[in-house]
C-alpha cells in the first residue's frame, strides 16, 4: 500500500510511539475476544489499534461486535465505515485523538487511559491472552514484566513479577510460584471481562 507525504508521517510516528511501549504487536485475535466473550468499547478499541494489541486483520469483526453493546459511538462508527469503503482500516489520526473524544491522553511516548477501569480492564486482556498463550519459559515472565512497566507498575502484579523478590528458592519452584500467583490474579480479577 502507498501512503501520501501526511499518511506517511502518521504512520511513522504511530510506529515510533509503539516502539516505545514494551509489549507490542501481540495481537490478540478475534477468535480469542469472542470465546472470552470480550467486547471492546470505543477506548478500548482505540488503544488496542494504536498500539497493535489486536490482529488489525480481525479489526471488521472487533468493531461490529463492539457496535451492538456501543451504539452511538461514532468512534466506531467511523472504524466501520473506513472498512466498509476501503476494505481496510488505517486513521492517520488514531494518535491525535483528543481525551474528551477517546479517554486516551499520549504524553512524552506513554499512555494514561483516564478511566481506571479501562485500564484495568486492557491489562486484564493483555495478561489472559499471555497466559493462555504462555510457552512456559523465560519469555512469559518477559512479557509480564513489560506489561507491568507499560501500566505503570500496579500493586496488583507484584506476586508474579519475575524479578521481584522472593522466599523460594529454586528455578522450578520460583516459576511454578509466578505461575500461581498470575492464575490467582486471573481468577481474582475476572469480573473485568464483563461489559
Amino acid at each position: 500500500m502507498r501512503y501520501t507525504g501526511v499518511e506517511l508521517a502518521a504512520v511513522t510516528t504511530i510506529i515510533q510511539d509503539t516502539e516505545k511501549l514494551n509489549v507490542k504487536n501481540i495481537s490478540i485475535p478475534f477468535s480469542f475476544l469472542k470465546e472470552n466473550n470480550i467486547v471492546l468499547s470505543e477506548k478500548e478499541v482505540d488503544f488496542a489499534i494504536s498500539r497493535k494489541i489486536i490482529d488489525l486483520q480481525d479489526l471488521g469483526k472487533i468493531v461490529d461486535v463492539s457496535l451492538i453493546n456501543y451504539p452511538d459511538s461514532q468512534y466506531l462508527l467511523e472504524i466501520a465505515l473506513n472498512i466498509l469503503l476501503n476494505g481496510s482500516y488505517l486513521n492517520p489520526y488514531v494518535q491525535y485523538l483528543e481525551i474528551d473524544y477517546s479517554g486516551v491522553n499520549r504524553e512524552d511516548g506513554t499512555i494514561i487511559i483516564d478511566d481506571e477501569r479501562v485500564n484495568d480492564r486492557l491489562r486484564y486482556i493483555i495478561l489472559l491472552w499471555l497466559f493462555k498463550n504462555r510457552l512456559n519459559s523465560d519469555a512469559d515472565f518477559d512479557k509480564v514484566n513489560s506489561v507491568y512497566d507499560d501500566f505503570s507498575y500496579p500493586s496488583d502484579m507484584i506476586g508474579f513479577i519475575s524479578y521481584m523478590p522472593t522466599k523460594e528458592s529454586g528455578n522450578k519452584r520460583m516459576s511454578n510460584l509466578i505461575y500461581s500467583h498470575w492464575q490467582i490474579y486471573l481468577e481474582t480479577y475476572s469480573y473485568l471481562l464483563k461489559t
